[in-house]
């Protein structure tokens, strides 16, 4: 009887050791992501863009896609959550992604996610002028969350009007129509069309129109031979509204204080 209740007594006194022990448990936060430097528009623009940016889907609400870095990944990341707020002075909310949905490939070297769901309901018209703030922490399997990234806002507006009967090849030219009916933001510079082989994802021609910008119906005719110079194949082309409006300067994702706002259309494909 007595063997008994030390016994018990011993089994108590282990299991409150083991309770009590929590010198091996992981307190240190991963390191603080950093925010993808942010690259200007300019008359050649770089292509794909990077950084915060619009990303118009092929189908549905477009979104504003934020990229980024972090500096020394720990074995034990386990993703990373994204928070957005109407202001850099208002709460900031979690978007409610699942961590790991960023971890689809551990080599990448930038990881990034698209917000469809914050700025605007989906069954709803975009917002016109709607501005977002973003920040970014890092999860490791321990669940201790870093310190914010620095923040970076992008302020949506509405797409133009293409289609694919508005893109023809005709006598050796490429004649593409938009439209522009929402009203004019101030800041609008023009629009920028884009033209990008099938098959890669990096700009073989662009054009900055910023001429007429008074109307609502664009029309433009580009010499296959003489301007775009394409070689026969399948291409992709995008117009994007370029606007100055709510350029923010920061040290860490917009040091060149780009644009922080605009619009993309859909891709819409083409043949030469």
């Amino acid at each position: 009887m007595l063997f008994r209740i030390i016994s018990i007594a011993a089994m108590l006194m282990l299991i409150a050791g083991c309770v009590e022990n929590t010198g091996d448990e992981d307190t240190t936060p991963p390191q603080a992501p950093v925010l993808r430097e942010k690259l200007c528009y300019g008359d050649a623009p770089e292509f794909p863009e990077q950084g915060i940016d619009i990303e118009s889907g092929s189908s549905g609400s477009p979104g504003i896609r934020i990229e980024w870095i972090l500096p020394q990944v720990p074995e034990d990341l386990a993703g990373f959550r994204v928070y957005s707020a109407t202001s850099p002075d208002s709460e900031f909310v979690s978007l409610g992604f699942d961590p790991l949905s960023f971890l689809d490939d551990p080599q990448a070297e930038y990881y990034f996610a698209v917000d469809r769901g914050s700025i605007y309901p989906s069954e709803q018209v975009p917002s016109h002028g709607k501005r977002q703030w973003y920040c970014v922490t890092a999860i490791d399997d321990s669940g201790n969350e870093s310190a914010p990234s620095d923040t970076v806002s992008y302020q949506l507006w509405d797409s133009c009007n293409i289609s694919e009967s508005q893109v023809v090849v005709a006598d050796d030219s490429l004649i593409v129509e938009w439209t522009y009916d929402h009203g004019w933001p101030d800041g609008l510079r023009g629009h920028m069309c884009f033209v990008v082989p099938a098959s890669r994802d990096s700009v073989c021609w662009s054009h900055f129109v910023q001429q007429d910008l008074e109307q609502h119906v664009f029309q433009f005719r580009w010499s296959l031979e003489d301007e775009l110079r394409l070689l026969p194949g399948d291409y992709r082309l995008r117009v994007d509204t370029v606007i100055d409006a709510g350029t923010i300067s920061d040290a860490v994702s917009n040091p060149s204080g780009c644009a922080l706002a605009g619009s993309e259309s859909t891709w819409i494909s083409f043949t030469y």
